[in-house]
């Protein structure tokens, strides 16, 4: 897994959490 897949997989966790 790059960097940036960790990355957005960290946005998308984030966003689905209100």
């Amino acid at each position: 897994m790059t960097n940036a897949t960790k990355f957005l997989v960290m946005i998308i966790i984030g966003n689905s959490s209100p």
